[in-house]
């Protein structure tokens, strides 16, 4: 059940009522939104670089500390995605994550 002004009422869907996948702007909301994935990645003014600043799904919390993203933080991401049924393209994905990153 979703409340009134829920973040995932803006999400698109496809004709059988499912999250559409391959479509940057659904990816970029749930990077903002989700519970599991919101506030990991986010852009250092100074530099320019992108920075995994809290531990993402994929990795143990274990002793993590923030860091410069990897390439293979892109594709983690876009296995989390697909796990949690949403398949989207590598290149979404990686727009969708400097574009949030970006924007912290």
């Amino acid at each position: 059940m979703t409340c009134i002004g829920d973040w995932r009422d803006s999400l698109v869907l496809n004709k059988q009522g499912r999250v559409r996948g391959n479509y940057r702007p659904n990816i970029e909301v749930i990077l903002r939104h989700h519970p599991d994935i919101a506030g990991v990645f986010s852009g250092d003014v100074a530099s320019g670089n992108l920075l995994v600043v809290s531990c993402p799904p994929w990795e143990s919390s274990c002793g993590w500390e923030p860091r410069p993203i990897r390439d293979t933080d892109y594709a983690h991401a876009r296995m989390w995605f697909e796990a949690n049924g949403i398949c989207s393209n590598f290149g979404f994905v990686i727009r969708a994550i400097e574009n949030v990153a970006k924007e912290l």
